[in-house]
């Protein structure tokens, strides 16, 4: 080695040999700064080629800029080549994997082109893997292995730069032990970290400093994790809230309600949303005093709302908006907001739209288009979306709590790894205190230590666990999954990953383990220390999410997106269902290949009529399935929007109503069927007013003369007969389809309305009812009887009574009895009266009066029997046999 000193140009670390391989551990591009400048100033000043791979957060243009106000001749030593400035992925990237070999070659080459030309040496810095992938890391410790020893060459002075928000404990121990030293910055001062294992360059340091120096290099980092004191600061939305899990569900919920809806933080930075419409987004929130409007309406709504609610408000743009809060640990941290529409049952008010339009410089052809396209919802609807949408918000409380708990347990789990740097005795009375699980086993799995939260997860005692194989407590679906980490682990990768174990009640419970590997000094695998968190509840949270995603794609509508050209671009398992097509078989196609040949251009014309702003609500039509079928569907279009409220796509809800369109099809033929059948009856009817009319007309044709008033008492008659009948009817319409007649209701219209017509002789008569409750019978048997009631009651009103006399009649229909067997029952309808009587030598059937000849004639034809009773007064008791039929 040479012993000619360099000038490092850093201050904390001074004159440095060749061969010094060292690393530094920043977070901002100021402290990138702060140690890159001033080292590759002095490079250039003291004749060495310089190497400069820039990081992410410091471009090569700015690194070179920010170089030039340090060496103001910079443009010099750039055109005669002594430094190179180049972004990292030219370097360490070679087709997205990260390339060891190339880099350290790439290093020697450097070397030997910069000695040819006549430099002193090769000063290098790189940002080696600190804003790579994480999958990098591992090629980044066997690359710092390989980089030590290269460094180990006359005239190479080499610094690696890591970005420590991307480091784990674990990674800073291994990175600062694979360098001769370290620069950390505390407190806004660089301090150097040597390693007390290596060789001392400077002779400046005891190794008991070096040891404390080398422990603030790992502290460093565990005090940048969250505390448990976050909990009760303001977390910000966006830290807490994983967008990528929550975006399908946004998305989905405004297909399925078309309800807009967003997550906002407090501040009312949109996060994630869906639908939001366009007189929004290119009006109310680009104009600054309607977008003002936005702001104030949505922080008045969210003053005292509790978790769990939701407020439906009008803002103060005049759109019905409804929000929903979410809150963690109590704390309001931002809020569901959906809306943006109208209420179906609501008339719109184009003038006052108009007029806000005036008022505020909108285009108002344009902002009242915009207003057309704004949905019109009913209230069940957005009390149905609203429902979900609270349970959406508890679940991202209750999740983001868990991810600020998992953070609070890594913060834990880390300030562990400083303790049990210290001392043996503070290590356990740390680990047996601590929130999450430790284990210790061995090459062969066994568990040679467990601390009480281990215990407590797994529902054993310590004595259960140390001495058993971990496999024991792991599920059977995950053992195949551990297998596979442990290779891992006895392959040197330390890692995390999700297991699920078993509790000694049966029960599972989901753990994240954090597990770091060990090797004796011979490379030899010796065993695992697993850190086990318990993440069930978070895991829990995490499936109903899903749930509610899985909802909307098991719907037993087609739910289908298609393009602005009609291409389909998603397709869910009720379309499958519907149209016989799986995803594979339909993704990239046109929407005509649903149409029947009859009606093709037909799903083109629609889509012309949502991009025009017209709306497509259940419009019914023909479509074709996979296999020819053609069945009946209901269609829904409804616009899909981006976040700049563009139309980019449309969303097609399709239901199969081919069973419904049968049925209605099969009811319009039983409504015929009815139709003739009541054509038929009213025939009938028509028929025996006629005959009944004939009767009057040849019983008035014997008389040489009639007095009017006897021609007018005969139409009255008949006029009753009818009424009579017509009552029959209206009873039969009531019956909402069925073929037979409440003839004890019938009864009590009947009788009352020939009270009304004999008015002034029955002003003194009282009318007595008792008839029998569900007493059902057909339009066959409910004509003459009624036309029996019609004259019996007349005949009494009109004969019974002397002018002014008081008295009664009697209506009474009794059930005698019921032969279930047949189906038939024996009726008795007795109509009688307290007048003066019928003459005992008289018989009914050689009276002369029509109407109770009529009475004789329809017993008959009824089979019935009548039997007359003349003590005080008249009774007719007539008994029939009825096949009887309650109303369904």
């Amino acid at each position: 080695m040479s012993e000619k000193l360099r000038k490092s140009g850093i201050d904390v670390i001074g004159d440095i040999p060749w061969e010094t391989h060292f690393c530094q551990f920043y977070q901002t591009k100021e402290d990138l700064m702060d140690t890159l400048i001033p080292y590759f100033r002095a490079g250039l000043e003291n004749n060495e080629f310089c190497l400069w791979v820039t990081a992410q957060v410091l471009g090569a243009e700015e690194a070179k800029e920010a170089l030039r106000k340090a060496v103001p001749d910079l443009d010099v030593y750039l055109e005669r080549k002594q430094i190179e400035i180049t972004p990292y992925t030219h370097r360490y990237v070679n087709e997205d994997v990260f390339d060891s070999e190339k880099v350290l070659n790439g290093w020697i080459k450097k070397l030997d082109q910069a000695l040819t030309s006549g430099y002193e040496g090769l000063r290098l810095a790189g940002n080696i893997v600190s804003w790579l992938e994480q999958k990098y890391w591992d090629h980044s410790a066997d690359h710092e292995k390989k980089a030590d020893a290269n460094i180990a060459k006359p005239q190479i002075i080499s610094l690696c730069s890591y970005f420590l928000d991307m480091c784990s404990p674990a990674d800073i121990i291994e990175t600062a032990f694979a360098h001769q030293f370290a620069l950390i910055k505390k407190k806004g001062k660089w301090e150097l970290i040597e390693n007390f294992g290596r060789k001392d360059i400077t002779d400046r340091k005891q190794p008991n400093e070096a040891f404390r120096q080398s422990e603030q290099c790992i502290r460093l980092k565990l005090e940048t994790i969250p505390s448990p004191a976050w909990e009760v600061a303001s977390p910000e939305l966006a830290e807490i809230v994983n967008i990528e899990i929550i975006k399908p569900f946004i998305n989905d919920f405004y297909k399925l309600t078309h309800l807009a809806i967003g997550l906002r933080d407090l501040k009312d930075n949109v996060l994630v949303g869906a639908g939001f419409q366009e007189i929004c987004a290119k009006f109310h929130r680009v104009h600054p005093e309607t977008c003002k409007h936005c702001i104030e309406s949505v922080a008045e709504q969210s003053r005292d709302i509790l978790p769990g609610e939701y407020k439906l408000y009008k803002c103060k743009n005049n759109m019905w908006d409804i929000l929903t809060p979410i809150t963690v640990s109590n704390q309001h941290v931002g809020n569901i907001i959906a809306g943006q529409f109208i209420f179906d049952d609501e008339p719109l008010d184009y003038e006052l739209f108009r007029s806000q339009a005036r008022k505020y410089g909108f285009n108002e052809e344009k902002y009242i288009a915009a207003l057309e396209k704004v949905p019109r919802l009913s209230r069940e609807a957005v009390d149905k979306g609203m429902s979900i949408s609270m349970a959406f918000a508890n679940m991202i409380s209750q999740l983001s709590y868990s991810n600020i708990k998992l953070a609070q347990s890594l913060a834990e789990r880390d300030n562990l790894l400083e303790t049990l740097l210290k001392s043996e005795e503070k290590y356990r009375n740390i680990v047996e205190t601590a929130n999450e699980g430790i284990l210790l086993m061995n090459a062969e799995t066994i568990v040679t230590y467990a601390n009480k939260r281990t215990a407590e997860m797994l529902g054993y005692n310590l004595e259960e666990i140390i001495g058993r194989s971990l496999s024991d407590f792991v599920s059977e679906k995950s053992k195949n999954s551990a297998k596979l980490h442990l290779e891992k682990r006895m392959q040197g990768t330390s890692g995390s990953y999700e297991l699920k174990l078993i509790h000694k009640d049966g029960s599972t419970l989901w753990t994240l383990i954090n597990a770091k590997q060990f090797f004796d000094k011979d490379g030899k695998f010796m065993g695992c220390l697993n850190m086990i968190i318990d993440i069930t509840e978070r895991k829990k949270a995490e499936e109903k999410i899903k749930t509610l995603a899985d909802a909307v794609e098991s719907s037993n509508d087609a739910i289908v997106t298609e393009s602005l050209d009609g291409i389909i671009t998603s397709w869910n398992m009720g379309a499958e269902q519907i149209y016989g097509y799986s995803a594979e078989d339909i993704l990239g196609k046109d929407v005509s290949i649903f149409e029947p040949a009859s009606l093709k251009g037909e799903i083109k014309q629609l889509i012309d009529k949502i991009k025009q702003g017209e709306q497509v609500k259940l419009y019914e039509t023909l479509r074709q399935k996979k296999d020819g079928t053609l069945i009946n569907v209901s269609v829904t279009l409804s616009p899909v929007f981006n976040a700049s409220g563009e139309l980019v796509a449309i969303s097609a809800i399709t239901r199969d109503i081919t069973k419904r369109v049968k049925a209605e099809e099969a009811l319009a033929k039983v409504e015929d069927a009815r139709k003739k059948e009541i054509h038929h009856r009213i025939k009938n009817n028509l028929q025996v007013i006629s005959s009944l009319l004939d009767l009057q007309a040849e019983k008035l044709s014997y008389k040489k003369t009639i007095p009017t008033s006897e021609i007018i008492e005969a139409f009255r008659e008949s006029q009753n007969r009818v009424i009579s009948m017509a009552l029959i009817h209206e009873e039969l319409y009531k019956g909402q389809g069925t073929d037979k007649v409440n003839f004890s209701t019938y009864i009590q219209k009947l009788a009352v309305n020939l009270f009304q017509t004999y008015s002034l002789r029955s002003k003194n008569i009282r009318l007595l009812m008792d008839l029998e409750e569900n007493a059902f019978v057909n339009m066959d048997t409910a004509v003459p009887l009624g036309i029996i009631v019609n004259e019996l009651v007349s005949n009494s009103l009109k004969h019974a009574f002397t002018e002014n006399q008081e008295g009664e009649i009697l209506i009474r229909l009794c059930r005698e009895e019921n032969k279930k067997e047949t189906h038939r029952s024996l009726f008795s309808l007795t109509i009688s009266d307290n007048g003066r009587g019928i003459p005992v030598n008289l018989e009914i059937e050689s009276l002369e009066t029509l109407g109770l000849q009529l009475v004789s004639t329809l017993v008959d034809q009824l089979d019935g029997e009548i039997e007359i009773k003349r003590e005080q007064g008249t009774e007719f008791r007539i008994r029939f046999n009825i096949a009887e039929g309650i109303k369904s």
